[in-house]
């Protein structure tokens, strides 16, 4: 099994207990992996996922091959990077398989020839650079030197890789611990690999020059760089760590086998409602991204970008994450739905619903209730503009936004208008009234002298007590019609004649000519009606005096009697 795939196993099943040991998941699900074909590994083989939790496995190419495609029947694997791989939201068994095809590698011999002298005794040493411009993972490094010393067992040279974290040494002074001082041969020629056909080469020190020679074994093996990138700056560090010989580094070349960037398609796609630019499969170098322009119609927003691709969206913008196998960028968009709500700006009333999702370009519709007393005054909309359409309905067509509906109630009112008619008197108040609809106005009817009123009409109902006229409770606007008459008054005078009683009322009334007036005549204890006369006329009903119609002024008069007296009378004076 793959050393790094080992590494990645052990730290997934790390991992697995967050994503598939959920407390007593009332669903679970099972994901297996596979390699379809070519060599590489995905795994783990089988895992158990709660419903709704996410898988997640690792895909590992072998050397020399790459990763072409990783899909699912059931669920949509992703790439995070790093050859992690997870499927979102398991509601189903799934089964992923792996994909590889065998990655051609590429040679490449890069050479320096700087001339430098070696300082003496210094163990910093002298560095000479080699750019090389080529992406691609290292699969093997090759390293030539050619250059004079005069005793190369002092002699010391490290290759530095461009992320200047890793180095390896090439030669660390021939010779040694065979000798104290190391091979005393000159100068040096020869090709460092790991597979060199030339023994290890600190066992090297031939006595015809050039003492390092042929194709030998580095110090350190060169396989440290294996799985690197090739890209950059690699630097050669030689140095003479022992005083009293010299030489030069005159030049050397570093030569490559690496796998260059494998070129996959990203094909994208998109549901109905909006477009994916570029619609077409992109062909991208492995590790780069591609990015898509996600375009909604009219009417539509985006939904969703997803696929196997892995990415990110700002705004309508979505790029992959680096690709490192085919995969998919897939679009889908929803159609945009927006807010209607609706509230009461003034006044009493209902205004339903409160708050509505509408599709866009589509109708909302509310209802208006009043209540008692009040009507509809006002129906606006801030983004959105309601018509009536029936009663107590608005509409308001082609929703394209957020819309807030506000509806102003007034209270229903009405107009009284008095007036009088022949002259004869007066109204008041008697300029128009404003009335809420079902409450009363009230008018005060003032006769002028000699007339009185006669009736009041108009289309506001109602009724007369004295001089004010009080409507009916009002529901439309309406008329007060007062008329008077002219009726002369004339005086009656009631009075006592002696003593024993009182007349009620006691003072001079007015009294329309053609009316009659009512008095009461009320005996004192011991006394009784004598008569009740005047210049009026009438008749005595008991205690109750009504005149005849009064013509003029005239005078009430009653007198009372002692009752003792009476019974005298009676006894003695009346014939037997």
């Amino acid at each position: 099994m793959h050393p790094f795939f080992c590494f990645l196993l052990r730290s997934l099943i790390l991992l697995l207990p967050a994503v598939t040991l959920a407390q007593s998941p009332l669903t679970e699900f099972t994901v297996t992996a596979a390699v379809a074909g070519g060599q590489g590994a995905i795994g783990p083989a089988s895992q158990k996922v709660a419903a709704g939790d996410d898988a997640t496995f690792f895909v590992v190419a072998d050397p020399g091959w790459r990763v072409t495609a990783v899909t699912a029947d059931n669920c949509t694997p992703v790439d995070q990077g790093a050859g992690v791989w997870t499927a979102a939201a398991i509601n189903a068994d799934c089964q992923v398989l792996a994909e590889f095809v065998e990655q051609a590698s590429a040679e490449l011999r890069v050479c320096s020839e700087p001339m430098l002298p070696i300082p003496d005794g210094d163990l910093a040493g002298i560095n000479d650079s080699i750019e090389i411009d080529a992406d691609g993972e290292i699969v093997e490094v090759r390293v030539e030197l050619v250059g004079t010393h005069t005793w190369v067992g002092d002699l010391v040279f490290t290759l530095i890789h461009p992320d200047q974290a890793t180095g390896v040494v090439l030669i660390d002074r021939p010779g040694v611990p065979a000798t104290t001082f190391g091979c005393d041969g000159e100068n040096f020629d020869l090709l460092l690999s790991d597979d060199g056909l030339d023994g290890p080469v600190d066992a090297q020190c031939s006595e015809a020059p050039p003492a390092l020679f042929g194709n030998p074994v580095p110090e350190q093996p060169l396989a440290e760089f294996s799985g690197l990138n090739l890209n950059g700056l690699w630097t050669l560090n030689a140095a003479d760590v022992l005083p009293d010989f010299g030489g030069t580094l005159e030049s050397w070349c570093l030569e490559a086998t690496y796998l260059p960037p494998a070129n996959y398609i990203v094909t994208p796609s998109a549901g109905s409602g909006g477009a994916i630019i570029p619609a077409i499969p992109q062909s991208v170098l492995e590790g780069q991204v591609v990015s898509f322009e996600v375009r909604p119609d009219e009417g539509f927003g985006i939904d969703q970008v997803g696929g196997s691709c892995g990415g990110s969206l700002v705004g309508e913008d979505y790029t992959t994450d680096p690709v490192v196998a085919d995969c998919t960028v897939e679009a889908s968009f929803a159609v945009l739905t927006y807010q209607v709500t609706a509230a009461v700006g003034t006044g009493e009333g209902i205004v339903a619903p409160s708050s509505q999702t509408v599709e866009h370009g589509a109708s909302a519709s509310v209802t208006i209730t009043p209540e008692l007393g009040w009507r509809i005054d006002d129906v606006r909309g801030d983004t959105c503009t309601p018509e009536e359409s029936g009663p107590g309905e608005y509409q308001a067509d082609s929703i394209t936004q957020n819309c807030l509906i506000t509806v102003d109630f007034d209270q229903i009112s009405y107009v009284v208008t008095p007036s009088t008619q022949g002259g004869g008197g007066s109204i008041a108040p008697d300029d128009p009234q404003t009335v809420l609809e079902g409450q009363t106005a009230s008018f005060t009817l003032v006769p002028s002298e000699d007339f009185v009123v006669d009736e009041v009409a108009g289309s506001c109902g109602g009724t007369l007590d004295g001089k004010l006229y009080t409507t009916d409770p009002v529901s439309a606007d309406c008329e007060v019609l007062a008329r008077f008459r002219f009726a002369p008054t004339f005086t009656v005078t009631p009075s006592v004649s002696g003593s024993g009683g009182a007349i009620e009322p006691a003072s001079p009334q007015q009294v329309e000519s053609g009316e009659s007036i009512s008095f009461g005549i009320f005996p004192e204890p011991g006394f009784e009606i004598d008569q009740v006369g005047g210049s009026c006329g009438g008749s005595l009903d008991e205690t109750s005096y009504l005149t005849d119609p009064i013509i003029g002024d005239c005078s009430v008069t009653a007198s009372f009697r002692a009752l003792d007296d009476f019974l005298f009378d009676d006894r003695f004076e009346s014939a037997p």
